[in-house]
C-alpha cells in the first residue's frame, strides 16, 4: 500500500463506556518524522474530531483515527435486517422503526433484529436466548469472523452480548452514538467506504477500528512468559520492544512518554489505557509507513457487514493487521516447528482443535484445547484421544 499523502495526523483512542477512561496517544508528522507525546484523555466527543482538524498542520489537515471499539456487525445478523449495508445501518439504527436499537433487552422475548443487544441486568440470562431471539443458528453466528477463535487467541465477546467482563457491546454502541453517526458525513469508514490507501488518499478524516491486542505480537511483544497488562510490573516486562520498536522507526518520542513505557506507565487506574491506546498507535503507524499490510485484500466493494479478509499468507511468517474487523492469522511460532510438523500440519486438525495432550504438534497456549478428533501424528505419538467436553 502507498500512499500519495501520508496523514498529518495519526491518533489511536482506547474506549470506554467511562468517559473518564477513555484515553488517546496522537501522532503529528513534521519533516517527515512522526512526534508522538504521552497520551491524553480523549475529552469531549462533540467536537473530538474537529480539535483533532486543529491540532494537524497544513491548510487540509488529513486525519486518520482508529478506535478500539468494534465497527460492524455480524454478517449473518446483518444479512437479516433488510438494510443495504453497515453504512447504510448506522443511519438508521436508533431511529423510527429501529428507535430501541441501541437499548439492551430486559427480557429474552424481547430481543429481535431490531433489538439484539442483551442482556440489560444479570439473572437467568443465556447467550442461547441471543441465538433463538435473533433466529441464527450457531454461536459462530453472533461473532464477526474477525472475532472468531484462532490458534494464537480465544474468540472473542459477541457484540450483542452485554454482560460480563470482556463484554464489548456497550462500548460499541457509545461509540456509534458519540462519534461515528454524527460524523458519517465527514468521515470515511475503513473498509466500507474502500480500501485504506483510496480513503487516505481522498479523504480527510478516516476512522477504523483497531485491536490491541493483535497488535502486540506485531510489535515483538510476546503473550510467554506470561505477563498481566492491568500491573506497572506486567508493562514494564514488555517495554523493551516498545522502547526498540521507537529506535527502529522514523519517530521521535519525548522523554515522558519514553519514560512511562520504561516504568510500565505507573499512573494507577488510567495506565492500562494509556498502555493500550500506545500499543494500538504503534500498529498504526506501521500500516501509514507500509511496514505492514492493512488486511482487507483490493478494493472491499462486496463489503457489506463484516470484512471478509481471514488471510494465511504463506511461507510461515504471516501476521496480524491492526484491526479486528480485518486481519491476518499470527504464526511466527511455527518457525518453531520441525520439517517433519509442517507435514503432520496439513492433516492435523486443521488448526481449530487439539486432539490429545500428548499431541507433537504445538500450540502457543499452554491450556490444550478440548474435543478434537485424533489425528494421525497424535496416534504416531502414542497419545490417547480426547474425551469431549
Amino acid at each position: 500500500m502507498h500512499l500519495d499523502q501520508k496523514p498529518d495526523l495519526v491518533v489511536h483512542c482506547d474506549w470506554s463506556t467511562d468517559p473518564n477512561k477513555r484515553w488517546m496517544a496522537v501522532a503529528h508528522r513534521e519533516s517527515g518524522r512522526w512526534h508522538i507525546g504521552e497520551p491524553e484523555p480523549v475529552g469531549a466527543t462533540a467536537d473530538f474530531l474537529q480539535r483533532l482538524r486543529r491540532r494537524a498542520s497544513g491548510a487540509k489537515p488529513r486525519l486518520f483515527v482508529g478506535f478500539d471499539f468494534p465497527i460492524g456487525v455480524p454478517k449473518a445478523y446483518g444479512e437479516q435486517t433488510d438494510l443495504i449495508d453497515f453504512l447504510a445501518a448506522l443511519r438508521t439504527f436508533g431511529h423510527g422503526d429501529w428507535s430501541n436499537w441501541f437499548h439492551p433487552c430486559d427480557d429474552r422475548t424481547q430481543i429481535s433484529i431490531r433489538r439484539p443487544f442483551y442482556p440489560a441486568r444479570p439473572g437467568g440470562r443465556r447467550r442461547q436466548h441471543l441465538l433463538t431471539g435473533l433466529g441464527l443458528a450457531n454461536g459462530e453466528d453472533l461473532l464477526r469472523e474477525c472475532e472468531r477463535r484462532t490458534p494464537s487467541r480465544q474468540a472473542a465477546c459477541s457484540l450483542f452480548w452485554t454482560l460480563g467482563g470482556n463484554q464489548v457491546g456497550k462500548a460499541a454502541a457509545a461509540g456509534w452514538r458519540e462519534i461515528l453517526i454524527p460524523n458519517l458525513d465527514q468521515v470515511a469508514v475503513w473498509p466500507f467506504a474502500g480500501s485504506l490507501k483510496t480513503l487516505l488518499d481522498q479523504h480527510d478524516t478516516v476512522v477504523a477500528e483497531t485491536y490491541p491486542g493483535d497488535v502486540y505480537g506485531q510489535i515483538g511483544i510476546a503473550r510467554r512468559p506470561v505477563w498481566s497488562k492491568r500491573t506497572t510490573e506486567g508493562r514494564a516486562s514488555v517495554a523493551g520492544p516498545m522502547l526498540q520498536w521507537l529506535e527502529t522507526r522514523v519517530v521521535d518520542a519525548t522523554d515522558a512518554l519514553t519514560a512511562s513505557i520504561s516504568n510500565g506507565f505507573p499512573n494507577g487506574a488510567r495506565a492500562e489505557d494509556q498502555f493500550d491506546a500506545v500499543v494500538g498507535l504503534l500498529g498504526m503507524l506501521d500500516v501509514i509507513e507500509e511496514r505492514r499490510s492493512p488486511g482487507c485484500p483490493g478494493e472491499p466493494a462486496l463489503v457489506r457487514w463484516e470484512p471478509k479478509a481471514f488471510e494465511l499468507h504463506p511461507p510461515l511468517d504471516a501476521h496480524v493487521t491492526l484491526t479486528a474487523t480485518s486481519f491476518q492469522a499470527s504464526f511466527h511460532w511455527f518457525k518453531r516447528l520441525t520439517l517433519q510438523y509442517s507435514e503432520f500440519l496439513k492433516h492435523c486438525h486443521s488448526l481449530k482443535d487439539e486432539c490429545s495432550p500428548r499431541c507433537p504438534v504445538p500450540y502457543p497456549n499452554t491450556q490444550r484445547p478440548r474435543g478434537g478428533p485424533q489425528c494421525e501424528a497424535s496416534r504416531r505419538a502414542g497419545a490417547a484421544p480426547m474425551d469431549r467436553a
